[in-house]
């Protein structure tokens, strides 16, 4: 993956964030796609093409920034949700998760504090 293709956030010399930092962000992020599948889950139309036209309004967004994630967490509760996350998509079949949200974790729990 290309520099250009990593989704980046800012990051700091500290695991913890400040405390007038914004949140997570790469937690907000697997928030946002857990709440997008939860949606699409519970409102999915049963015909396929109609369920894929609500895939891309309820998941499909939050799924490609996590597929493009390049950072490492900035919290111990952002690494262990995108363990948790990686674990579940393996276990799903949705192997393009899996490689970002472990690499993230690794350099949050890598990274000399």
């Amino acid at each position: 993956m290309s520099d250009g293709d990593c989704i980046h956030q800012s990051v700091h010399s500290s695991h913890a964030p400040m405390a007038d930092e914004e949140p997570e962000p790469l937690l907000i992020a697997i928030n946002d796609y857990k709440a997008g599948i939860a949606d699409f889950l519970a409102n999915a139309p049963e015909e396929d093409e109609a369920a894929n036209a609500y895939a891309d309004t309820s998941y499909i967004a939050p799924m490609a920034k996590l597929e493009k994630w390049c950072r490492p967490a900035l919290t111990r509760n952002g690494a262990l949700a995108a363990l948790q996350l990686a674990y579940d998509a393996n276990r799903d079949g949705d192997y393009c998760l899996v490689g970002p949200l472990v690499s993230a974790a690794l350099k949050y729990f890598l990274t000399p504090t």
